[in-house]
């Protein structure tokens, strides 16, 4: 795969500045691991988009044929409710346009700020388009989880 870090810091907003920041890596096992320190609002996960579409999806095509992705969430994991309505429209749109991802892990420590709430409103946005998701508070066992999820589905 490629050892190049994807990172929301590279991409410009337009209006108002990001709150939180996401790099993301491409695992040989197929997996997109995030590092995301929260809180997040509607630009951080519009910068994601722009990532995702312009040059993660991009270079995980060229090796994958399916991925599942293991966000490890740092400092916050709440979003404000402009991004959670961005993000369910965001999954919905990657399920319609063929999007290969077999599953999501978020990896909250239990003590984290938010994390029962963000787990409880965001869960039902990825059941909606059913994509498997699940909650872990140990990035090893989430990347063990979504390992898994592309071995069933080869």
């Amino acid at each position: 795969m490629t050892d190049k870090i994807y990172s929301t810091s590279s991409v410009k907003s337009l209006y108002f500045a990001q709150h939180g920041s996401v790099e993301m890596k491409l695992l040989d096992s197929g997996v997109l691991a995030y590092k995301a320190t929260g809180p997040f609002n509607l630009e951080t996960l519009v910068a994601i988009d722009k990532l995702h579409h312009n040059e993660v999806f991009i270079e995980l095509l060229k090796h994958q044929q399916q991925w599942s992705e293991v966000i490890e969430f740092h400092v916050s994991c709440l979003f404000t409710h402009e991004a959670i309505e961005t993000l369910g429209k965001y999954i919905v749109f990657n399920r319609q346009q063929g999007i290969p991802l077999k599953g999501v892990a978020f990896v909250i420590p239990k003590d984290m700020e938010g994390a029962s709430l963000t787990v409880d409103l965001i869960a039902p946005l990825y059941k909606k388009s059913s994509f498997p998701f699940k909650r872990f508070t140990d990035v090893s066992e989430g990347l063990l989880w979504a390992e898994k999820l592309l071995q069933v589905s080869s």
